[in-house]
């Protein structure tokens, strides 16, 4: 298939799924540029460049450079300011960042109302940093253990507590390429 066929079809199946994740939640509100919470041109910046990012051609080259993607994509989303439609745009940004295996259990069309209900679930705990350890790598290099520290506040009736928490990546070499295999919280 040629590029702009491609792009095309990544284009519109991306239009229906907003329109199915829309016309299904109806505690959306009309989504358009006023109803985007308010925040900052870096927080807009941060969001067009996960938007506007070609895998294809930029791909993490590296295991910890997959991680620190991925936590750019972690911020974006928990950082209590997305609309739906750039929720569903950055997650799938990210769901290109995991293996086929997880892929296949979690489709992205199943799995993005899930997510946009646990990110709206969050509001009042905003990511606001993470910090990335080193890399681990066994089975002659195929697999990587990457542990991020994340810090979160939470912020409820206006006191405001920064709390972390430690996110053990398990990732796989894939067809060349460093995949998410599992992420869970860790010790």
């Amino acid at each position: 298939m040629r590029n702009g066929n491609r792009y095309t079809g990544v284009v519109l199946a991306i239009v229906v799924l907003l329109v199915f994740f829309v016309m299904r939640n109806d505690k959306l509100a009309l989504i358009g540029k006023d109803s985007a919470p308010e925040r900052s041109e870096s927080v807009t910046q941060m969001y067009d460049e996960i938007a506007n990012l070609d895998l294809e051609k930029n791909y993490p080259q590296t295991a910890l450079e997959l991680v620190e993607l991925n936590s750019e994509i972690r911020l974006a989303l928990y950082c209590g300011k997305a609309t739906d439609i750039e929720i569903a745009v950055i997650y799938y940004v990210e769901d290109k960042l995991f293996c086929e295996n997880l892929r296949e259990k979690m489709p992205y069309e199943k799995a993005l109302p899930q997510i946009a209900e646990k990110i709206k679930g969050s509001y009042g705990q905003y990511l606001e940093k993470y910090e990335i350890g080193t890399a681990k790598y066994t089975d002659g290099g195929n697999i990587c253990t990457v542990y991020v520290k994340e810090y979160t506040l939470i912020d409820i009736e206006g006191l405001g507590k920064t709390v972390f928490n430690n996110i053990q990546y398990e990732l796989i070499l894939e067809d060349g390429k460093w995949k998410i295999l599992s992420w869970e919280s860790a010790k």
